[in-house]
């Protein structure tokens, strides 16, 4: 009988344990329309770039939630090459305070890389979207994230 109830007692734990340490996946790297794309990198000059789906509600909400804790959150970003890097991050206004109190939803943000400190990301939250530029110490190239349409984002480098 008491093994049963150790062990009824110990499996909700052990998940319940994971669940906290779960990352939070927003970015989905996508195809998106190649007319559509290739308009985008002809005005930006870019020859080369890969398209996300960002899971825009859930992400703002997180933010949000995370922010009003006031502290260091993790929050994953995709890379260069497809891959999510996470980032220490905290809010970074970089507006006067009357224009923040005039715009409150547009936000912005810093952080560092969580296993490689040589990565900077810099992003800003809009009702138009998210715009990212992420630098890594190690290069002399900078990447770059805008949105296209909807929920699809471009990411490319230069």
């Amino acid at each position: 009988m008491k093994t049963n109830l150790r062990l009824l007692f110990a499996i909700p734990i052990f998940f319940l344990s994971f669940s906290g340490f779960s990352q939070d996946v927003f970015w989905q790297e996508t195809s998106a329309n190649a007319s559509n794309v290739s308009g985008k990198l002809q005005k930006l000059s870019i020859l080369k770039a890969k398209t996300f789906t960002l899971n825009d509600l859930d992400f703002k909400a997180n933010l949000e939630k995370k922010v009003s804790a006031k502290g260091n959150y993790v929050l994953y970003f995709p890379g260069e090459n497809g891959e999510l890097i996470a980032f220490d991050v905290q809010e970074s206004s970089v507006m006067a305070p009357e224009l923040a109190k005039k715009y409150p939803n547009i936000k912005s943000y810093r952080g560092v890389g969580s296993s490689d400190r040589s990565k900077n990301i810099r992003f800003s939250v809009s009702p138009k979207g998210v715009q990212s530029m992420m630098v890594d110490k190690k290069s002399s190239e900078a990447t770059f994230m805008q949105k296209l349409d909807g929920d699809d984002y471009i990411l490319y480098t230069r």
